[in-house]
């Protein structure tokens, strides 16, 4: 028998490359609140819409929150990108399941007490495709919902007003050439006899 044909090599591959990619991914990224490092070198990503309209697009911060939730750090990654936390949690809640599933599947053709260990192998199969339905639906939640507050955070209310003040994450948000447009724009808006509102 190969071991491709075992019982149980399949899912346990499946649960070790995952696990494997993930501490990859850890080692060689690192992030910040402004670029994805890799091996310390930043890569110089642009998002087209945030740098032309100021406006967040629905990936906006996802790497950056992804690397962040890899190094353990979800309070800054739900900041950033709140799926972020929900896809690296579900990715280690896969590999794990992959993992069980790979020793029921061995236990059940395996150990004298096989039959047992076959009636909990097809119930986990049951659970983990409802898990893996109901995540779904979560994380498509989670991550419409977070770009949503985002956007709305960096929408314009009626252009720029005197002495309107932006969200605190706004601009932190904005890559350098984002900031710098935005910059641009408000000091047009404050032009010549548009002076600092009257306090």
């Amino acid at each position: 028998m190969s071991s491709a044909s075992r019982p149980g090599f399949p899912a346990l591959t499946i649960g070790c490359v995952t696990l494997a990619d993930a501490l990859a991914a850890r080692w060689l990224l690192r992030a910040d609140e402004e670029h994805v490092f890799v091996l310390g070198r930043p890569i110089e990503w642009v998002c087209a819409l945030r740098s032309r309209f100021g406006l967040p697009c629905p990936t906006c911060g996802l790497s950056r929150s992804v690397v962040m939730s890899l190094h353990g750090e979800f309070a800054r990654a739900w900041q950033m990108a709140p799926v972020g936390p929900v896809a690296v949690i579900g990715l280690v809640a896969f590999a794990i399941a992959m993992l069980a599933l790979a020793w029921l599947q061995w236990a059940s053709q395996s150990v004298p007490q096989g039959v047992d260990a076959a009636r909990w192998e097809a119930g986990a199969r049951v659970w983990i495709r409802k898990g893996a339905a109901i995540y779904a639906v979560g994380a498509l939640v989670v991550w419409l919902g977070g770009w949503a507050v985002s956007f709305q955070a960096a929408m314009p209310l009626g252009g720029p007003v005197a002495g309107q003040v932006k969200p605190a994450s706004f601009n932190r948000r904005l890559p350098p050439e984002g900031r710098a447009l935005e910059a641009a724009r408000d000091k047009a808006g404050r032009g010549p006899g548009n002076g600092p509102p009257a306090r």
